[in-house]
């Protein structure tokens, strides 16, 4: 018979968003045409969050991961580095979309 071992989890005092906190996100995210999605009781390195907000745009695999920390909110991308903003508004600027940028300043030359 195999023993299970299952390594215990931390919890770092972290809360879950607030109803006005993930109306914002829902807005921001419809106005963006992105996707919300809430999962509850995620574990992530060990430790216990009460809820993980993933951030997902609808034409492409891209999404950002938000939580809420004993210091403020943490914003993860799917590459690079968690980074941490007092507010959700600040974290919010911190996603970028991927839309393609309109160029409007070509002009034809010699070609």
């Amino acid at each position: 018979m195999e023993i299970l071992h299952v390594e215990p989890t931390q919890h770092d005092g972290a809360t879950a968003f607030k109803v006005p906190g993930l109306m914002l996100l829902g807005a921001w995210c419809e106005f963006r045409g992105m996707r919300m999605a809430i999962d509850l009781a995620h574990c992530m390195d060990g430790a216990e969050r009460d809820e993980i907000i993933v951030l997902s745009e609808q034409r492409s695999s891209l999404h950002w991961m938000l939580w809420r920390s004993a210091d403020g909110i943490v914003v993860q991308p799917m590459l690079g580095m968690e980074r941490q903003f007092d507010t959700i508004s600040d974290a919010l600027e911190s996603v970028r979309s991927t839309e393609p940028e309109e160029l409007t300043n070509i002009h034809s030359g010699q070609w």
